[in-house]
């Protein structure tokens, strides 16, 4: 039997199948490939321009290790420069365009500070530096505190006869700019006190260059006690001071205010006591007031005894939820809700116990939202104790275990 021979169309029928031609689906021919996304483009960086310059002193020769800043001085986030002269007073840093600011410092030198300078391109910047320090401290009275209104001078080298007063505006404090740095000496003094002098040498800015003050005393005076009655209650009272006097000498009291009053007549001779009443402070008050009892020799030999007298605040207390009412033996902090009957009154926070602290806000004018706080450390007596927190006139009693 003769086999048959397929048709051409058969074949070409097959042949299209096997390419998918014929089938019930066909495939499309594939994509060409897609071209990558376009990357976004950063925050442009900004062009820095150098700025640079020479940091010479005043005869024009260079200053090694000035420390130099440029910038934004006073943001935290800059931009900015900090960098230090060398040898021959160069320093060099980068900023952005911009206004600026520039401090130029080294210990020895007065402070050099521009501002609003304009930086658009590279930049050429010198400073000239001038010699100076600055010099400050606190004028005390023995056993009373800062001392105002006392003359501080420099009586010798090149500045001498420089001088400032105490007390404007920080209570006993004076401050010198610009002295020449090196070896000079300073003298403080005032109306019936003996003067103190102190030499100093300083190279550099100079902090606590304190002086303490003694009434002139002469050869009369030996002793005056107390000298200082503080914080003294506002409904007044009646105190004593001793006086000791060499020999016979004729002494006086008098008060320099109307609100205290000097009880014995004087003059006195010899040793004695001074007795003296405080008027209360009249309600209403939101200050305290200081007075004193001036004991006098003569113009220049005498001693003052002073009374700082509290206004009467009407300070009211109560524990705040979150303070304890019996510390344990590892102590704590307490909190104060408090209330002022007189509105604006100024009132001070401190403890009687050395093992109570205040904490935060010490002194006000008027109610603290916030309240009070104080810390008691931890108890290491084995016992119970009891101590006393204040506010203004008010005491607050803190037990512990």
């Amino acid at each position: 039997m003769e086999r048959m021979k397929p048709s051409r169309p058969l074949l070409i029928c097959a042949l299209v199948f096997v390419l998918s031609c014929g089938g019930n689906e066909s495939k499309s021919p594939p994509s060409p490939p897609s071209a990558p996304s376009p990357v976004p483009p950063g925050p442009a960086v900004p062009t820095r321009y150098t700025v640079s310059g020479t940091v010479r002193d005043a005869p024009g020769g260079p200053i090694e290790g000035v420390d130099v800043a440029g910038g934004a001085l006073f943001s935290k986030t800059g931009p900015g420069f900090s960098t230090k002269t060398d040898v021959a007073g160069r320093y060099r840093g980068e900023l952005p365009a911009g206004t600026w600011q520039f401090s130029f410092r080294k210990p020895g030198y007065q402070t050099f500070e521009s501002g609003n300078v304009s930086v658009s391109g590279d930049t050429i910047l010198d400073a000239t530096l001038h010699l100076g320090i600055q010099v400050f401290g606190t004028v005390k009275e023995v056993g009373v505190g800062p001392l105002d209104d006392a003359r501080v001078e420099v009586v010798s080298g090149p500045d001498m006869g420089r001088s400032t007063l105490t007390g404007h505006p920080i209570p006993g404090q004076y401050f010198f700019d610009h002295l020449l740095p090196g070896e000079f000496r300073l003298r403080a003094s005032k109306e019936g006190y003996d003067p103190v002098e102190q030499i100093l040498k300083a190279t550099a800015d100079t902090f606590n260059v304190d002086f303490t003050l003694k009434w002139s005393y002469g050869s009369c005076l030996k002793s005056v006690a107390p000298v200082f009655f503080d914080r003294y209650p506002s409904a007044g009272g009646s105190e004593t001071a001793s006086v000791e006097i060499n020999g016979d000498h004729r002494w006086s009291a008098t008060a320099d205010v109307p609100w205290i009053e000097v009880i014995q007549r004087f003059p006195q001779t010899g040793s004695g006591r001074v007795t003296f009443r405080v008027l209360p402070n009249p309600v209403g008050a939101v200050d305290r007031r200081k007075g004193a009892v001036m004991i006098r020799c003569s113009a220049s030999e005498g001693q003052n005894v002073w009374i700082w007298q509290l206004p009467d605040c009407q300070v009211q207390l109560r524990a705040a939820p979150d303070s304890p009412a019996t510390f344990p033996a590892n102590g704590g902090i307490g909190h104060l809700l408090m209330h002022t009957g007189v509105a604006g009154c100024r009132w001070e926070a401190r403890s009687e116990a050395e093992w109570i602290r205040t904490s935060g806000v010490s002194s006000w004018s008027g109610d603290l939202d916030v309240g009070v706080f104080f810390v008691v450390n931890p108890n290491t007596t084995g016992h119970a104790r009891m101590g006393l927190f204040i506010v203004g006139e008010t005491a607050w009693q803190v037990t512990q275990q």
